[in-house]
């Protein structure tokens, strides 16, 4: 056989052969098993349900709960009290004082203790009540016009402040010294026309030699002016409708009344630093031109030392207890 022809023998047997591609031939059974798997598809997009929340229903501002309105009195209450029947300050002690303090209280004015007792808050607090309603006097005295505030159905109970913000302070320039004013002087009495006797005396008030109007009662007696005496010994002096409330720095007082009547009042009621007493004889007061004239003797009650030394008068504070 020719070479021609054994090559077209050797062509014909390669076409005889099946049809498999060689690389399946070559493929490992790990590759055949990799083509077994099932195809998977492309992957599925997760789904999440977002379930919308409930829309929240606001809570509602809690509401103010009303402020109770304040007790009313009887007037068969009141008269049990004793309300109405006599001025009330400081020093008075009763029932009349216990239904002030709890009216005082439950209109909003802090008056301490609701005891009975007519002492220097619930004076604080009358005197809060009297400016607030607007009333003529603001004296931390009870009288009639105060009560019948105080108790009338009007009366308005006392706003609670609302605190306000506290300002950024400013650089504060030098102050510019203000000058002191000069007192206006007290007014000089008219002797000619006094219900009582008038005249000028020379004596020592807080250790210096001081000229005033005095009075002369019946007997001689020298009247000294109250408020005369008390600022220049360092007390502060208010006068309306014939009563007398002095003042100190450190908180005592001295309350004199003789309800407005003019020259002499036996039934002068006065205190003196919450002690209340009733002009005695020997203890008169005189009341003329918006000054209390008044005895040695009554001088003494009310906390002051009158001492006579070689024919001169002095006169000062006693001494305070401690």
């Amino acid at each position: 056989m020719n070479r021609k022809l054994a090559a077209m023998l050797a062509i014909a047997m390669l076409a005889a052969l099946p049809a498999t591609p060689l690389a399946a031939q070559d493929a490992s059974p790990a590759q055949t098993e990799a083509t077994a798997l099932p195809t998977i598809g492309p992957s599925a997009t997760t789904e999440v349900e977002l379930t919308a929340s409930p829309t929240a229903t606001p809570t509602p501002a809690p509401t103010a709960t009303p402020q109770p309105t304040p007790r009313m009195y009887t007037q068969e209450e009141l008269d049990a009290a004793g309300v109405g029947e006599r001025i009330l300050m400081r020093g008075l002690e009763g029932s009349d004082v216990t239904l002030l303090q709890q009216r005082l209280q439950d209109l909003g004015y802090d008056v301490g203790d609701v005891d009975g007792v007519f002492g220097r808050q619930t004076r604080a607090a009358v005197m809060e009540f009297q400016r607030e309603q607007g009333l003529e006097k603001v004296d931390g005295k009870a009288g009639p016009e105060t009560l019948g505030a105080l108790f009338s159905a009007q009366a308005a109970e006392r706003p609670t402040p609302t605190p306000e913000p506290t300002p950024t302070p400013e650089p504060t320039p030098e102050p510019t010294p203000t000058p002191e004013p000069t007192p206006a002087p007290t007014a000089t009495p008219d002797v000619e026309n006094a219900p009582f006797a008038m005249e000028s005396l020379d004596f020592v008030l807080g250790g210096m030699p001081v000229t005033r109007i005095v009075g002369r009662d019946e007997n001689g007696e020298t009247l000294y002016p109250l408020c005369g005496v008390a600022e220049n010994l360092g007390y502060a002096c208010v006068y309306a409708d014939g009563s007398w409330q002095l003042t100190r720095e450190d908180g005592t007082e001295i309350a004199l009344m003789t309800n407005g009547e003019t020259g002499l009042c036996d039934g002068a009621m006065g205190a003196y630093d919450g002690v209340v007493f009733l002009a005695i004889d020997q203890s008169r007061v005189y009341a003329y031109g918006g000054e209390a004239y008044v005895t040695a003797p009554l001088l003494e009650q009310l906390g002051f030392t009158v001492e006579e030394e070689n024919g001169t008068v002095a006169i000062s504070l006693a001494p305070q207890e401690i």
